[in-house]
């Protein structure tokens, strides 16, 4: 029954992805993940940009750089994407099906019932039911699944790797208990080892996928395999390891055969045991210690994202973001700190404090730590970082929403049921009691409308309207202006860009007496510059360039309106518009 709500939340929450998604290669962060997409998918990494190694003026290569994106280190005439590329590399196969939009939605609905499992795990059904509708209205997951950005993907990876983790962690005890049947111990502990080994494997692979979606987050990584190191082989992968031993020392002790005709075969079938033994023992070493197979699994991703740096940065240690002095630092951590506090506070009430006291009230106590320890890395890898204004910045914060929310709940379980003898009795049989579920009930009936009414309040169920000018601006430039054109724009550069992919120049890195010399430079190499301005950037256009150019007044009637707050300016009309108008 219980899963009935988990089914009904993941649904719903993928219905809100795909009915208010933006669907927009927006700002900075969207229009990279989406123009890495496409790239990935025609698999290359570069976008060529000749104009960037012939232009005169000092870091030209900037100039034809849209957002989202930097020159590339190794080549002059060339621009890469500057974010990491797990999202945009499961877009990039989905954009095969036509489906690049539906990732995210689908992200969000595989983290809504995972929450479920992960706090059936750690408690039991009504408490990952109560989760998942409580991560389902959250104000900040409602707020960031609309949008094609890594914040949601990266919250299911990470609950998904939790979830592989804690169910290493059942299956090891059932190996190592020990029937009375010895046959059926052996038969039984054979089944375990073998979900043993897969979902070890399938951790390190999926927190591969983590570490792909948002590289800082390794630290996390860390902390799973220092929860599976605290697992131990069982009986069964020992008894098994002690006779392979003995085969092996059987085999270096058999003599030579006499025949000198059979000595190349008895060396080529030595040498073949010997490889044999060595698989054996690495293959059996990775099942025996659940925490390198893990890390085992976590080659595949270090090794992708390694390539790509390299490819794209010129260094597998590089990143599009900068260096991690620039964008970590410790005098950050107060301010920071304070934020996401008060911003957790008001978005979801002060409930989330709850789960730090529930590795000390569950049963399970070793996967709730697990839990409180992947939530509290979270913020603190994220408290040096840089200081923003907007509340929404916690989606910095969504991959430890879920561990909250699930110890959250089952804390409130747990002090439901503290007053009442029965119900802790169910409660040690791992059995939601009468009254816990009355007190879930509540609770998600009663935060989970808030929830949604402060994500509604914070517009997260706007932000498709918001963001539609930006594809506006975007087919317009592919539909409406010429195929020569040269677009002059800062805001929209990115959506011009992926929608038009016509050449973008970002103005605010011109010096204020360059325009001219600009546009000439572009209309020398048959392009035809276009002004492509949002009606808040005008002013700030103008102060730059007015007093030293006459296109920089922007004096002359735009040739076209797009949606409500951006104007298209041709340079040209400008000559032809005074001289209609002489007494101007």
């Amino acid at each position: 029954m219980t899963s009935r709500f988990a089914y009904a939340a993941a649904i719903a929450a993928f219905i809100v992805g795909v009915r208010w998604g933006t669907g927009a290669a927006g700002g900075s962060d969207s229009s990279c993940y989406m123009n890495e997409a496409r790239l990935f998918s025609r698999f290359t990494t570069h976008i060529e940009q000749p104009l960037a190694a012939s232009a005169p003026w000092p870091r030209a290569a900037w100039t034809f750089t849209p957002a989202g994106h930097l020159p590339s280190p190794s080549r002059a005439d060339a621009i890469v994407p500057m974010c990491p590329p797990g999202l945009p590399i499961l877009m990039a196969v989905a954009r095969w099906i036509h489906a690049d939009l539906l990732v995210v939605p689908l992200l969000g609905a595989l983290a809504v019932w995972l929450t479920f499992v992960l706090g059936r795990r750690i408690d039991s059904p009504l408490t990952g039911a109560a989760s998942a509708v409580l991560l389902a209205c959250s104000p900040i997951f409602l707020y960031q699944i609309v949008q094609p950005m890594t914040d949601v993907p990266a919250a299911a990876w990470w609950v998904l790797v939790a979830v592989l983790a804690i169910d290493t962690q059942g299956r090891s005890r059932q190996s190592t208990q020990n029937p009375q049947n010895p046959q059926s111990q052996d038969t039984s502990a054979s089944s375990a080892r073998s979900a043993f080994d897969v979902r070890t494997a399938a951790a390190g692979l999926a927190a591969s996928m983590a570490i792909l979606t948002r590289p800082n987050l390794l630290p996390l990584a860390i902390v799973v395999a220092i929860y599976l190191a605290r697992l131990k082989p069982s009986s069964y992968d020992r008894s098994r390891r002690a006779r392979a031993l003995e085969r092996v020392k059987e085999s270096r002790t058999t003599q030579k055969p006499r025949n000198p005709q059979r000595k190349m075969l008895e060396v080529f079938l030595r040498v073949l045991r010997v490889l044999r033994s060595t698989s054996y023992f690495f293959t059996r070493s990775l099942a025996e210690r659940p925490a390198a197979s893990f890390c085992a699994g976590l080659i595949p991703g270090m090794v992708v994202l390694a390539l790509l740096n390299w490819r794209m940065y010129g260094s597998p240690f590089a990143s599009g973001y900068g260096s991690a002095a620039d964008l970590f630092q410790l005098t950050n951590a107060a301010p920071n700190l304070e934020r996401y506090v008060r911003w957790l506070w008001q978005t979801h009430t002060p409930i989330l404090a709850l789960a730090l006291v529930a590795p000390f009230l569950v049963p399970r106590r070793a996967e709730a730590w697990l839990a409180l320890a992947l939530a509290v890395a979270t913020i603190a890898l994220y408290l040096p970082y840089r200081v923003f204004d907007d509340w929404w910045y916690i989606r910095f914060l969504l991959p430890a929403i879920p561990f909250l929310i699930v110890l959250s709940v089952a804390t409130v379980a747990r002090i439901a049921d503290a007053s009442n003898r029965n119900a802790r009795k169910d409660r040690r049989a791992h059995s939601p009691s009468a009254i816990s579920a009355v007190a879930l009930g509540v609770m998600a009936a009663v935060l989970g409308p808030w929830w949604v009414y402060t994500a509604r309040e914070r517009h997260a169920f706007d932000l498709r309207d918001w963001e539609r000018h930006f594809v506006d601006a975007g087919r317009f430039a592919r539909d409406k202006l010429p195929s020569n054109a040269a677009v002059l724009t800062v805001k929209h550069s990115g959506s011009v860009h992926y929608y038009s992919q016509r050449p973008t120049v970002a103005w605010d890195t011109l010096d204020p007496s360059s325009l001219d010399r600009t546009l000439e430079f572009l209309r020398d190499r048959g392009l035809a510059p276009v002004l492509l301005l949002d009606t808040e950037e005008e002013p700030s256009f103008r102060a730059k360039f007015g007093e030293s150019s006459a296109i920089g007044r922007l004096d002359w009637p735009p040739m076209a309106r797009v949606a409500r707050t951006l104007r298209v300016y041709d340079p040209a009309d400008r000559a032809r518009y005074w001289s209609k108008s002489p007494g101007r």
